[in-house]
């Protein structure tokens, strides 16, 4: 578990006490269950109004830099409701003068992804940056010129063979793997510092039927048409 999550956690609890408590002060103990009922959607909603994600990525930041260390593109992940999984990368940039790595990605706000939030992230000190070939036998087709590519990603090397074609990393470097759905292609990259800034101010809704977990049905598009 990562602090951040802790530090969630330990807000959530502390919201279901604090309003369980707040409400058997003023209705006695038939006030408890839904005080803390209460207290437990204090922090959806905040998360909503407020854009939290921007927030939790700072704190995160905080700590990491309070350490004296610098962010990685794992600690951004960590920080994000679903990282880069499903995400959609609509711009990327290489500064090779300043070895800088720079990407735009839509990245999924919420537990069914049925919102998404522009955000770029900046890796610099860049060792070195290579991406594969497309395979030609894609599962996913053609990137989508409105969303653009269709991303997941983690830390270190996609595969073993991944590995052994690349340089040993650096001391005080990571490496982070991107996978494109719809190419098939590999992105690798190893830097020494990540950074994450919002480009657009709150989640937008996206559509589609998004995330569907065990026991979910998708939506019907249109009702009544089975």
């Amino acid at each position: 578990m990562t602090v951040i999550e802790l530090l969630v956690i330990l807000f959530w609890v502390a919201c279901i006490g604090g309003s369980a408590s707040l409400m058997q002060s003023h209705f006695g103990w038939v006030g408890v269950f839904p005080g803390a009922l209460l207290g437990a959607l204090v922090p959806f909603v905040l998360y909503r109004a407020m854009g939290w994600g921007e927030r939790l990525y700072r704190v995160a930041s905080g700590l990491r830099r309070a350490r004296g260390k610098p962010m990685t593109l794992s600690d951004i992940e960590d920080a994000l409701p679903w990282g880069l999984h499903d995400a959609r990368l609509t711009w990327m940039w290489v500064d090779w003068g300043r070895g800088k790595l720079s990407l735009h990605v839509r990245v999924k706000m919420d537990e069914h992804q049925k919102t998404d939030q522009l955000a770029g992230i900046t890796l610099s000190g860049l060792r070195y940056f290579t991406m594969t070939p497309p395979t030609g036998s894609a599962p996913e087709g053609a990137p989508d010129p409105e969303r653009g590519s269709w991303i997941d990603a983690g830390s270190g090397h996609a595969r073993p063979e991944a590995a052994a074609s690349h340089p040993p990393t650096p001391e005080g470097h990571f490496v982070h793997y991107i996978y494109f759905r719809d190419t098939g292609q590999d992105l690798h990259v190893c830097a020494q510092e990540a950074e994450l800034t919002w480009i657009e101010e709150k989640p937008v809704p996206v559509s589609g039927s998004g995330a569907l977990f065990p026991g979910e049905e998708i939506p019907d598009p249109k009702p009544g048409s089975r």
